[in-house]
């Protein structure tokens, strides 16, 4: 039996994202939604959640957010904050948006994501190894696109996160940038085949609808809309039911 967490990224970026990814959930194989804080969409995302009885809500790490710098934090940004701060500055932020999580949602994480994979930077990870060891969450695989946007291991953060014993897949999966819906479905399709029996997975989406608040926010506008339709797929949940591959949340792997 294999089992797979559908994560759903960035759930509080805006209304419209928000949306989609209950949509995802409520009515598709989307089993644990990443909240991002201090967004334009965080307070419409925990109201919604909270209507909607869903439990499985971890944070999507920020460092930075909208509330701080009046625009989702790019790149450049991230690269600039870490090349300026120690760790010990780096885990002071860690720490304060752990805490505004817990006071906010009123429990802790059931995981731990993060923006580009911040995570997984080397003066960011034993912070949040820590707090992740801790209280016994799990956490996404040390993966950034930090540099890039094809998903990179970080071996030395890998390393660290399977000595803690800290819960996480064995395989991580996000395709964020394939254009043609058919091409997404046969590389998750790929990707799922290759996990071994009694091996984990993760799928990283990003559901959503399209709006001009969305349109004005990023740069990843339409492949929501191409998440939240593979993550309501009947065939492919048919498909992935046939394969003896089982949905689970994070907790369950």
């Amino acid at each position: 039996m294999k089992k797979v967490v559908i994560v759903a990224d960035d759930y509080g970026l805006c209304e419209s994202v928000n949306n989609g990814i209950m949509e995802a959930h409520q009515h598709g194989i989307v089993t644990e939604l990443s909240l991002m804080l201090g967004s334009p969409g965080t307070d419409h995302a925990l109201t919604i959640a909270k209507e909607k009885d869903v439990q499985n809500i971890g944070i999507h790490m920020l460092l930075k957010n909208w509330r701080d710098t009046g625009a989702l934090v790019r790149r450049e940004d991230y690269i600039k904050l870490f090349n300026n701060l120690s760790e010990s500055g780096v885990a002071e932020l860690v720490g304060a948006e752990l805490r505004e999580f817990e006071q906010i949602v009123g429990h802790k994480p059931t995981h731990i994501t993060s923006q580009f994979g911040i995570v997984a930077h080397p003066k960011a990870i034993h912070s949040v190894i820590a707090y992740a060891k801790k209280h016994n969450i799990p956490m996404r695989q040390p993966v950034m696109t930090l540099y890039g946007d094809e998903p990179v291991q970080n071996e030395e953060s890998l390393k660290l996160v399977q000595e803690s014993q800290i819960q996480t897949t064995d395989y991580f999966f996000a395709h964020i940038m394939e254009p043609d819906y058919e091409s997404l479905i046969r590389l998750y399709k790929n990707d799922l085949l290759a996990v071994g029996s009694n091996q984990t997975a993760e799928i990283c989406l990003h559901p959503g609808f399209v709006s001009q608040e969305l349109e004005q926010s990023t740069s990843l506008v339409h492949e929501r809309e191409r998440d939240t339709k593979l993550a309501t797929d009947t065939d492919f949940r048919a498909w992935i039911d046939a394969h003896d591959i089982v949905i689970v949340s994070y907790r369950e792997i």
